[in-house]
Protein backbone atom coordinates (compact mmCIF):
# COMPACT_ATOMS: atom_id res chain seq x y z
CA UNK A 1 0.00 0.00 0.00
CA UNK A 2 2.73 2.40 0.99
CA UNK A 3 4.52 1.74 -2.33
CA UNK A 4 1.02 2.48 -4.20
CA UNK A 5 0.50 5.54 -2.40
CA UNK A 6 4.23 6.44 -3.57
CA UNK A 7 3.62 5.98 -7.04
CA UNK A 8 0.44 8.03 -6.84
CA UNK A 9 2.14 10.80 -5.06
CA UNK A 10 5.12 11.06 -8.03
CA UNK A 11 2.22 11.08 -10.81
CA UNK A 12 0.15 13.47 -9.48
CA UNK A 13 3.59 15.82 -8.96
CA UNK A 14 2.17 18.06 -12.06
CA UNK A 15 -1.72 18.46 -11.49
CA UNK A 16 -3.12 21.74 -9.76
CA UNK A 17 -3.97 22.10 -5.80
CA UNK A 18 -7.80 21.42 -6.97
CA UNK A 19 -7.53 18.28 -8.56
CA UNK A 20 -4.54 16.88 -6.04
CA UNK A 21 -7.41 17.77 -2.94
CA UNK A 22 -9.75 15.82 -5.19
CA UNK A 23 -7.37 12.49 -5.43
CA UNK A 24 -6.36 12.73 -2.14
CA UNK A 25 -9.93 12.29 -0.98
CA UNK A 26 -10.64 9.12 -2.78
CA UNK A 27 -7.36 7.92 -2.24
CA UNK A 28 -8.10 8.44 1.65
CA UNK A 29 -11.71 7.26 0.79
CA UNK A 30 -10.28 3.86 -0.87
CA UNK A 31 -8.01 3.25 1.99
CA UNK A 32 -10.56 3.42 4.90
CA UNK A 33 -13.25 1.86 2.47
CA UNK A 34 -14.11 -2.24 3.73
CA UNK A 35 -12.74 -4.30 1.19
CA UNK A 36 -16.33 -5.02 -0.47
CA UNK A 37 -16.90 -1.35 -0.78
CA UNK A 38 -13.48 -0.34 -2.54
CA UNK A 39 -14.53 -0.92 -5.88
CA UNK A 40 -16.84 2.48 -5.96
CA UNK A 41 -13.65 4.49 -5.25
CA UNK A 42 -11.62 2.26 -7.36
CA UNK A 43 -14.00 3.15 -10.23
CA UNK A 44 -14.05 6.83 -9.48
CA UNK A 45 -10.17 7.13 -9.49
CA UNK A 46 -10.45 5.50 -13.12
CA UNK A 47 -13.25 8.05 -13.76
CA UNK A 48 -10.40 11.15 -12.59
CA UNK A 49 -7.33 9.72 -14.28
CA UNK A 50 -9.17 9.33 -17.92
CA UNK A 51 -8.43 12.58 -18.78
CA UNK A 52 -4.66 12.41 -17.36
CA UNK A 53 -3.26 8.81 -17.48
CA UNK A 54 -5.54 6.39 -20.09
CA UNK A 55 -3.38 3.51 -18.88
CA UNK A 56 -3.75 4.79 -15.05
CA UNK A 57 -7.15 4.76 -15.87
CA UNK A 58 -7.25 1.38 -17.29
CA UNK A 59 -5.19 -0.02 -13.86
CA UNK A 60 -7.74 1.23 -11.45
CA UNK A 61 -10.95 0.08 -13.42
CA UNK A 62 -9.67 -3.13 -13.58
CA UNK A 63 -8.85 -3.42 -10.07
CA UNK A 64 -12.15 -2.21 -9.50
CA UNK A 65 -14.25 -4.96 -11.36
CA UNK A 66 -11.81 -7.78 -9.60
CA UNK A 67 -12.69 -6.27 -6.50
CA UNK A 68 -16.62 -5.72 -7.70
CA UNK A 69 -17.00 -9.49 -9.01
CA UNK A 70 -15.28 -11.27 -5.79
CA UNK A 71 -18.13 -9.27 -3.94
CA UNK A 72 -20.96 -9.57 -6.07
CA UNK A 73 -21.10 -5.93 -6.47
CA UNK A 74 -23.58 -5.60 -10.17
CA UNK A 75 -23.49 -1.89 -10.30
CA UNK A 76 -19.70 -1.72 -9.69
CA UNK A 77 -19.00 -4.65 -12.14
CA UNK A 78 -20.98 -2.51 -15.01
CA UNK A 79 -19.68 0.48 -14.10
CA UNK A 80 -15.76 -0.88 -14.25
CA UNK A 81 -16.78 -2.50 -17.68
CA UNK A 82 -17.93 0.51 -18.44
CA UNK A 83 -14.72 2.68 -17.55
CA UNK A 84 -12.54 -0.19 -19.36
CA UNK A 85 -14.77 0.29 -22.81
CA UNK A 86 -13.87 3.68 -22.37
CA UNK A 87 -10.36 3.19 -22.11
CA UNK A 88 -10.48 1.18 -25.31
CA UNK A 89 -12.43 3.77 -27.01
CA UNK A 90 -9.91 6.33 -26.23
CA UNK A 91 -7.02 3.88 -27.70
CA UNK A 92 -9.27 3.37 -30.85
CA UNK A 93 -9.63 -0.05 -30.11
CA UNK A 94 -13.49 -0.43 -31.16
CA UNK A 95 -14.21 -3.71 -30.93
CA UNK A 96 -12.70 -3.97 -27.42
CA UNK A 97 -14.84 -0.82 -26.66
CA UNK A 98 -17.85 -2.27 -27.65
CA UNK A 99 -17.92 -5.92 -25.99
CA UNK A 100 -17.25 -4.08 -22.98
CA UNK A 101 -20.18 -1.38 -23.72
CA UNK A 102 -22.39 -4.51 -24.34
CA UNK A 103 -21.16 -6.36 -21.04
CA UNK A 104 -21.91 -3.01 -18.96
CA UNK A 105 -25.50 -2.69 -20.61
CA UNK A 106 -26.77 -5.88 -20.12
CA UNK A 107 -25.54 -5.56 -15.97
CA UNK A 108 -27.14 -2.57 -15.76
CA UNK A 109 -30.14 -4.14 -17.30
CA UNK A 110 -30.18 -6.52 -15.03
CA UNK A 111 -30.52 -3.62 -12.11
CA UNK A 112 -32.78 -1.43 -13.96
CA UNK A 113 -30.56 1.41 -13.72
CA UNK A 114 -31.33 4.18 -16.43
CA UNK A 115 -28.21 6.17 -16.08
CA UNK A 116 -25.69 3.07 -16.54
CA UNK A 117 -27.82 2.16 -19.50
CA UNK A 118 -28.44 5.24 -21.30
CA UNK A 119 -24.40 5.67 -20.79
CA UNK A 120 -23.89 2.52 -22.26
CA UNK A 121 -26.32 3.43 -25.67
CA UNK A 122 -24.57 6.69 -26.09
CA UNK A 123 -21.19 5.03 -26.05
CA UNK A 124 -21.99 2.24 -28.39
CA UNK A 125 -23.47 5.14 -30.57
CA UNK A 126 -19.91 7.02 -30.34
CA UNK A 127 -18.56 3.45 -31.40
CA UNK A 128 -20.98 3.69 -34.50
CA UNK A 129 -20.66 7.32 -35.76
CA UNK A 130 -16.70 6.66 -36.03
CA UNK A 131 -17.14 3.80 -38.10
CA UNK A 132 -19.66 6.07 -40.48
CA UNK A 133 -22.90 4.21 -39.21
CA UNK A 134 -24.71 6.86 -38.94
CA UNK A 135 -28.26 5.58 -39.13
CA UNK A 136 -27.38 2.97 -36.43
CA UNK A 137 -25.73 6.00 -34.40
CA UNK A 138 -28.68 7.93 -34.29
CA UNK A 139 -31.01 5.25 -33.68
CA UNK A 140 -28.74 4.93 -30.58
CA UNK A 141 -28.21 8.24 -29.78
CA UNK A 142 -31.72 9.04 -29.76
CA UNK A 143 -32.98 5.63 -27.60
CA UNK A 144 -30.45 6.97 -25.23
CA UNK A 145 -31.90 10.58 -24.92
CA UNK A 146 -35.01 9.14 -24.16
CA UNK A 147 -33.56 7.55 -21.29
CA UNK A 148 -31.87 10.89 -20.09
CA UNK A 149 -35.63 12.90 -20.84
CA UNK A 150 -37.27 10.49 -18.12
CA UNK A 151 -34.00 11.03 -15.59
CA UNK A 152 -34.11 15.09 -16.00
CA UNK A 153 -30.70 14.15 -16.31
CA UNK A 154 -29.15 17.50 -17.75
CA UNK A 155 -25.39 16.69 -17.90
CA UNK A 156 -26.55 13.33 -20.08
CA UNK A 157 -29.07 15.34 -22.63
CA UNK A 158 -26.16 17.63 -23.17
CA UNK A 159 -24.14 15.10 -24.07
CA UNK A 160 -26.52 13.50 -26.18
CA UNK A 161 -27.53 16.65 -27.82
CA UNK A 162 -23.77 17.25 -29.01
CA UNK A 163 -23.30 13.38 -30.30
CA UNK A 164 -26.19 13.91 -32.49
CA UNK A 165 -25.11 17.23 -33.46
CA UNK A 166 -21.78 15.25 -34.51
CA UNK A 167 -23.78 12.60 -36.65
CA UNK A 168 -25.41 15.74 -38.60
CA UNK A 169 -21.70 17.33 -38.58
CA UNK A 170 -20.35 14.31 -40.49
CA UNK A 171 -23.38 14.46 -43.01
CA UNK A 172 -22.35 18.13 -43.64
CA UNK A 173 -25.74 19.10 -42.33
CA UNK A 174 -24.09 22.29 -40.96
CA UNK A 175 -27.03 24.34 -39.37
CA UNK A 176 -28.64 20.98 -38.16
CA UNK A 177 -25.16 20.33 -36.02
CA UNK A 178 -24.92 23.85 -34.64
CA UNK A 179 -28.62 24.00 -33.65
CA UNK A 180 -28.11 20.26 -31.47
CA UNK A 181 -24.07 21.56 -30.63
CA UNK A 182 -25.70 25.07 -29.02
CA UNK A 183 -28.19 23.15 -27.09
CA UNK A 184 -25.78 20.91 -25.60
CA UNK A 185 -23.83 24.30 -24.98
CA UNK A 186 -26.43 25.75 -23.30
CA UNK A 187 -27.20 22.96 -21.13
CA UNK A 188 -23.38 22.33 -20.28
CA UNK A 189 -23.46 25.98 -19.04
CA UNK A 190 -26.18 25.96 -17.16
CA UNK A 191 -24.92 22.35 -14.60
CA UNK A 192 -21.22 24.30 -14.75
CA UNK A 193 -19.34 21.61 -16.48
CA UNK A 194 -16.29 23.42 -17.97
CA UNK A 195 -14.90 20.59 -20.03
CA UNK A 196 -18.60 20.03 -21.30
CA UNK A 197 -18.82 23.61 -22.77
CA UNK A 198 -14.94 23.07 -24.27
CA UNK A 199 -16.39 20.22 -26.27
CA UNK A 200 -19.30 22.31 -27.25
CA UNK A 201 -17.29 24.90 -28.59
CA UNK A 202 -14.84 22.77 -30.34
CA UNK A 203 -17.74 21.14 -31.96
CA UNK A 204 -18.90 24.52 -32.90
CA UNK A 205 -15.97 25.63 -34.70
CA UNK A 206 -15.50 22.98 -36.59
CA UNK A 207 -19.08 23.42 -37.88
CA UNK A 208 -18.35 26.82 -38.70
CA UNK A 209 -14.74 26.09 -40.31
CA UNK A 210 -16.83 23.94 -42.66
CA UNK A 211 -19.14 26.55 -43.51
CA UNK A 212 -16.37 28.61 -44.01
CA UNK A 213 -16.75 31.09 -41.29
CA UNK A 214 -13.26 31.34 -40.27
CA UNK A 215 -13.58 33.92 -37.59
CA UNK A 216 -16.09 32.00 -35.61
CA UNK A 217 -14.12 29.08 -36.27
CA UNK A 218 -11.43 30.34 -34.40
CA UNK A 219 -12.65 32.17 -31.95
CA UNK A 220 -14.24 28.85 -30.81
CA UNK A 221 -11.45 27.09 -30.76
CA UNK A 222 -9.60 29.49 -28.85
CA UNK A 223 -12.04 29.43 -26.05
CA UNK A 224 -11.84 25.59 -26.16
CA UNK A 225 -7.92 25.56 -26.20
CA UNK A 226 -8.15 27.77 -22.78
CA UNK A 227 -11.18 25.57 -21.39
CA UNK A 228 -8.66 22.30 -21.98
CA UNK A 229 -5.07 24.02 -20.83
CA UNK A 230 -6.61 25.02 -17.73
CA UNK A 231 -8.13 21.42 -17.26
CA UNK A 232 -5.29 19.38 -18.20
CA UNK A 233 -7.01 17.56 -20.59
CA UNK A 234 -4.46 16.30 -22.53
CA UNK A 235 -6.73 14.44 -25.12
CA UNK A 236 -8.80 17.37 -26.68
CA UNK A 237 -5.74 19.87 -25.81
CA UNK A 238 -4.61 17.70 -29.38
CA UNK A 239 -8.00 18.23 -30.77
CA UNK A 240 -7.73 21.77 -30.20
CA UNK A 241 -4.25 22.21 -31.70
CA UNK A 242 -4.80 20.29 -34.60
CA UNK A 243 -8.31 22.82 -35.47
CA UNK A 244 -6.33 25.95 -35.23
CA UNK A 245 -3.40 24.76 -37.07
CA UNK A 246 -6.10 23.67 -39.62
CA UNK A 247 -6.81 26.85 -39.75
CA UNK A 248 -3.87 28.79 -39.95
CA UNK A 249 -3.60 26.22 -42.91
CA UNK A 250 -6.94 27.58 -44.62
CA UNK A 251 -5.54 31.31 -44.27
CA UNK A 252 -2.42 30.39 -45.86
CA UNK A 253 0.32 31.07 -42.98
CA UNK A 254 2.17 27.52 -43.12
CA UNK A 255 4.65 27.58 -40.47
CA UNK A 256 2.27 28.26 -37.75
CA UNK A 257 0.00 25.75 -39.07
CA UNK A 258 2.78 22.83 -39.04
CA UNK A 259 3.87 24.00 -35.47
CA UNK A 260 0.61 23.53 -34.37
CA UNK A 261 0.01 20.29 -35.78
CA UNK A 262 3.06 18.82 -34.96
CA UNK A 263 2.35 19.90 -31.55
CA UNK A 264 -1.09 18.15 -31.86
CA UNK A 265 0.76 15.02 -33.02
CA UNK A 266 3.04 14.57 -30.34
CA UNK A 267 0.67 14.55 -28.00
CA UNK A 268 -1.78 12.49 -29.46
CA UNK A 269 0.80 9.76 -30.37
CA UNK A 270 1.48 10.03 -26.42
CA UNK A 271 -2.00 8.87 -25.69
CA UNK A 272 -2.08 6.74 -28.57
CA UNK A 273 -4.89 8.20 -30.14
CA UNK A 274 -4.42 6.82 -33.45
CA UNK A 275 -7.52 8.45 -35.30
CA UNK A 276 -6.33 11.92 -34.21
CA UNK A 277 -3.05 10.91 -35.52
CA UNK A 278 -4.28 10.19 -38.97
CA UNK A 279 -5.86 13.52 -38.94
CA UNK A 280 -2.86 15.10 -38.35
CA UNK A 281 -0.76 13.23 -40.91
CA UNK A 282 -3.45 14.39 -43.54
CA UNK A 283 -3.40 17.66 -42.54
CA UNK A 284 0.67 18.06 -42.54
CA UNK A 285 0.90 16.19 -46.19
CA UNK A 286 -1.38 18.88 -47.56
CA UNK A 287 1.47 21.68 -45.93
CA UNK A 288 4.51 19.87 -48.08
CA UNK A 289 1.91 20.05 -51.04
CA UNK A 290 1.65 23.52 -51.02
CA UNK A 291 5.23 24.12 -50.35
CA UNK A 292 5.99 21.96 -52.87
CA UNK A 293 7.82 18.75 -50.78
CA UNK A 294 6.11 16.11 -53.20
CA UNK A 295 7.82 13.56 -51.53
CA UNK A 296 7.05 14.51 -47.87
CA UNK A 297 3.74 14.56 -48.72
CA UNK A 298 2.99 11.15 -50.30
CA UNK A 299 4.94 9.99 -46.90
CA UNK A 300 2.39 11.71 -44.50
CA UNK A 301 -1.03 10.32 -47.12
CA UNK A 302 0.32 7.15 -47.21
CA UNK A 303 0.64 6.96 -43.16
CA UNK A 304 -2.39 8.36 -42.78
CA UNK A 305 -4.73 6.27 -45.03
CA UNK A 306 -2.19 2.96 -43.22
CA UNK A 307 -4.13 4.19 -39.72
CA UNK A 308 -7.41 4.85 -41.12
CA UNK A 309 -7.06 1.24 -42.54
CA UNK A 310 -6.17 0.15 -39.48
CA UNK A 311 -9.13 1.50 -37.59
CA UNK A 312 -12.09 0.71 -40.32
CA UNK A 313 -12.90 4.11 -40.59
CA UNK A 314 -14.50 4.25 -44.05
CA UNK A 315 -15.29 7.57 -44.12
CA UNK A 316 -11.50 8.40 -43.23
CA UNK A 317 -10.17 6.30 -46.05
CA UNK A 318 -12.77 7.68 -48.49
CA UNK A 319 -11.60 11.02 -48.08
CA UNK A 320 -7.99 10.10 -47.63
CA UNK A 321 -8.11 8.42 -51.09
CA UNK A 322 -9.65 11.59 -52.41
CA UNK A 323 -7.19 13.83 -51.14
CA UNK A 324 -4.49 11.57 -52.58
CA UNK A 325 -5.77 11.47 -55.70
CA UNK A 326 -6.39 15.55 -56.14
CA UNK A 327 -2.36 15.37 -54.95
CA UNK A 328 -1.42 13.03 -58.10
CA UNK A 329 -3.65 14.73 -60.05
CA UNK A 330 -2.05 18.48 -59.67
CA UNK A 331 1.46 16.69 -59.78
CA UNK A 332 0.53 15.26 -64.00
CA UNK A 333 0.04 11.79 -62.75
CA UNK A 334 -3.36 11.98 -63.89
CA UNK A 335 -4.02 7.54 -64.80
CA UNK A 336 -2.58 6.94 -61.24
CA UNK A 337 -5.14 10.04 -59.47
CA UNK A 338 -7.89 8.52 -61.62
CA UNK A 339 -7.64 4.65 -59.31
CA UNK A 340 -7.51 6.87 -56.70
CA UNK A 341 -10.64 8.22 -56.96
CA UNK A 342 -12.44 5.58 -58.18
CA UNK A 343 -11.51 3.26 -54.74
CA UNK A 344 -12.93 6.19 -52.88
CA UNK A 345 -15.57 6.40 -55.26
CA UNK A 346 -16.87 2.88 -54.37
CA UNK A 347 -16.30 3.02 -50.40
CA UNK A 348 -18.09 6.42 -50.93
CA UNK A 349 -21.53 4.60 -52.07
CA UNK A 350 -20.85 1.57 -49.46
CA UNK A 351 -21.34 3.99 -46.85
CA UNK A 352 -24.11 6.01 -48.37
CA UNK A 353 -22.34 9.63 -48.50
CA UNK A 354 -23.29 11.81 -51.58
CA UNK A 355 -20.60 14.72 -50.40
CA UNK A 356 -17.76 12.08 -51.48
CA UNK A 357 -19.51 10.47 -54.52
CA UNK A 358 -19.91 13.78 -55.71
CA UNK A 359 -16.69 15.12 -55.08
CA UNK A 360 -14.82 11.46 -56.72
CA UNK A 361 -17.25 12.20 -60.30
CA UNK A 362 -16.38 15.68 -60.51
CA UNK A 363 -12.89 15.29 -60.07
CA UNK A 364 -12.57 11.82 -62.62
CA UNK A 365 -14.34 14.24 -65.26
CA UNK A 366 -11.26 16.46 -64.80
CA UNK A 367 -9.13 13.98 -64.57
CA UNK A 368 -10.18 11.98 -67.71
CA UNK A 369 -10.44 15.70 -69.61
CA UNK A 370 -6.53 16.71 -69.04
CA UNK A 371 -6.20 13.03 -70.43
CA UNK A 372 -8.13 14.30 -74.00
CA UNK A 373 -10.58 11.68 -73.17
CA UNK A 374 -13.94 13.88 -73.73
CA UNK A 375 -16.55 10.89 -73.67
CA UNK A 376 -15.39 9.53 -70.12
CA UNK A 377 -15.13 13.10 -69.05
CA UNK A 378 -18.94 13.62 -70.53
CA UNK A 379 -19.57 10.37 -68.41
CA UNK A 380 -18.48 11.55 -65.47
CA UNK A 381 -19.65 15.15 -65.48
CA UNK A 382 -23.22 13.93 -66.37
CA UNK A 383 -23.12 11.43 -63.38
CA UNK A 384 -22.00 14.84 -61.01
CA UNK A 385 -24.37 17.37 -62.48
CA UNK A 386 -27.21 14.54 -61.96
CA UNK A 387 -26.22 13.81 -58.74
CA UNK A 388 -26.60 17.49 -57.56
CA UNK A 389 -29.90 17.70 -59.32
CA UNK A 390 -31.30 14.51 -58.07
CA UNK A 391 -30.12 16.12 -54.36
CA UNK A 392 -31.89 19.23 -54.86
CA UNK A 393 -35.16 17.47 -55.79
CA UNK A 394 -35.39 15.22 -53.29
CA UNK A 395 -35.06 18.01 -51.30
CA UNK A 396 -38.36 19.72 -52.71
CA UNK A 397 -40.19 16.53 -52.66
CA UNK A 398 -39.45 15.87 -49.41
CA UNK A 399 -40.36 19.18 -48.35
CA UNK A 400 -43.22 19.29 -50.25
CA UNK A 401 -44.56 16.01 -48.49
CA UNK A 402 -43.70 16.92 -45.27
CA UNK A 403 -40.93 14.56 -44.74
CA UNK A 404 -38.46 17.12 -43.16
CA UNK A 405 -37.55 20.78 -42.92
CA UNK A 406 -36.18 21.94 -46.43
CA UNK A 407 -32.66 22.89 -44.65
CA UNK A 408 -32.42 18.81 -44.01
CA UNK A 409 -31.10 17.66 -46.78
CA UNK A 410 -30.32 13.70 -46.66
CA UNK A 411 -29.64 13.93 -43.04
CA UNK A 412 -32.94 13.11 -40.98
CA UNK A 413 -32.93 10.33 -38.46
CA UNK A 414 -33.64 7.02 -40.62
CA UNK A 415 -33.64 8.80 -43.34
CA UNK A 416 -30.03 8.12 -45.49
CA UNK A 417 -30.50 5.54 -46.56
CA UNK A 418 -34.15 5.69 -48.48
CA UNK A 419 -32.66 9.06 -49.87
CA UNK A 420 -30.02 7.37 -51.39
CA UNK A 421 -32.33 4.89 -52.96
CA UNK A 422 -34.66 7.89 -54.32
CA UNK A 423 -31.55 9.65 -55.45
CA UNK A 424 -30.42 6.64 -57.79
CA UNK A 425 -33.84 6.60 -59.03
CA UNK A 426 -33.93 10.08 -59.68
CA UNK A 427 -30.61 10.45 -61.31
CA UNK A 428 -32.66 7.62 -64.05
CA UNK A 429 -35.13 9.66 -64.63
CA UNK A 430 -32.47 12.80 -65.33
CA UNK A 431 -31.11 9.77 -67.68
CA UNK A 432 -34.08 9.41 -69.31
CA UNK A 433 -34.44 13.34 -70.50
CA UNK A 434 -30.63 13.30 -71.25
CA UNK A 435 -31.91 10.82 -73.86
CA UNK A 436 -34.41 13.29 -75.38
CA UNK A 437 -32.00 16.44 -75.48
CA UNK A 438 -29.73 16.51 -78.86
CA UNK A 439 -26.58 14.15 -77.57
CA UNK A 440 -24.20 16.51 -79.43
CA UNK A 441 -25.51 19.57 -77.89
CA UNK A 442 -25.05 18.36 -74.43
CA UNK A 443 -21.64 16.34 -74.72
CA UNK A 444 -20.04 19.97 -76.12
CA UNK A 445 -21.85 22.01 -73.44
CA UNK A 446 -20.44 19.47 -70.69
CA UNK A 447 -16.83 19.35 -72.33
CA UNK A 448 -16.54 22.94 -72.07
CA UNK A 449 -17.95 23.28 -68.68
CA UNK A 450 -15.10 20.44 -67.91
CA UNK A 451 -12.02 22.29 -69.66
CA UNK A 452 -12.93 25.39 -67.70
CA UNK A 453 -13.14 23.90 -64.53
CA UNK A 454 -9.67 22.18 -65.42
CA UNK A 455 -8.37 25.42 -67.22
CA UNK A 456 -9.25 27.41 -63.57
CA UNK A 457 -8.17 24.70 -61.39
CA UNK A 458 -4.62 24.84 -63.00
CA UNK A 459 -3.98 28.93 -63.55
CA UNK A 460 -1.58 30.21 -61.33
Amino acid sequence: MKKGLLLLFILLIGLSASSQNSVDSLVNELKKAPNPKKSHQLNALSKFYRSVDLEKSREFAEQALENSLEYSNVLESATALKNIGTYHYFKSQFAEAKENYLKALKAFKSIDDNTGISACLNNIANISKDQSNFKEALKMYFESLKYDEKLNDNAGIAATYSNIGQVYHLQSDYLKAIEFYNKSLELETQIGNVDGEGECLLNLGAAYEENESYDEAMLNNKKALKIFKESGNTLRLGLCLNNIGWLLFKTNNLDESRKFLLESFNIRKSQGDKSGMATNLANLGKIEEVKGNWDNALEYFFQSILIELELGNRLGVAGSLTSKGQFLLKNGRTKQSIDFFLNSLEISWEIQSPKSIGENYKYIAEAYATMNDFEKAYKFSRLYINLNDSINKLNVRNAIEGNFASTEILTGEEKTAENISKIKDIVVEGSKYEASLPKALIFSSLIIVVMVLVRLKYRG
